[in-house]
């Protein structure tokens, strides 16, 4: 009887884990500004022209961030850099609150009444000190997820041969 082949599964475990931790951890070492360098031309204050003015930055969702993470087990930073497909409320919630990870995925499997049944702000607000991200799987044409909600969209490439880059543009800002 043949054995499982476990091996290869254990090996690309290990190794995510190692690059994950590598990430995590891996800091530039700072560099002196090179002195030959010519300086920055001086930039007007404001905005440029046509463009309207940017609002002053919010304070932090989730407080100092320094102190947040400070205070996070390096499982929890890692399972941050996470984002997983979900089912539907409950897994979401159970993903979110036992695993701390950093954001769901919603996508063709995902029980889509969580979106409308005002459970998902409820998982986010639950989800720990960090905001949840959550994305969804909608790039218009057949891999439509929220076309009950947001309409219809034609796909990337029905776009680009219809439209000019500001009409895209467009369309983005709309449905978000």
């Amino acid at each position: 009887m043949a054995e499982p082949r476990t091996y290869p599964r254990a090996l690309i475990g290990v190794l995510a884990t190692a690059l994950l931790a590598v990430g995590c951890t891996a800091t530039a070492a700072p560099q002196p500004p090179d002195p030959q360098a010519p300086a920055a031309p001086p930039m007007a204050a404001g905005p440029g022209p046509g463009l309207p003015a940017a609002p002053p930055p919010a304070a932090p969702a989730c407080g100092d961030p320094a102190a947040v993470v400070a205070a996070m087990s390096t499982r929890d930073k890692l399972a941050q850099l996470l984002m997983v497909g979900v089912t539907g409320a409950a897994d979401a919630r159970a993903v979110a609150e036992n695993h701390h990870v950093g954001g769901i995925m919603i996508g063709s499997w995902t029980d889509m009444s969580m979106l409308t049944d005002g459970s998902l702000p409820g998982i986010a607000a639950d989800a720990g000190p960090l905001p949840l991200a959550v994305s969804v799987d909608e790039e218009g044409g057949r891999v439509s997820r929220l076309s009950g909600l947001i309409g219809a969209q034609p796909s990337p490439r029905a776009l680009a041969a219809s439209s000019t880059p500001e009409q895209v543009y467009a369309i983005a800002l709309d449905r978000g």
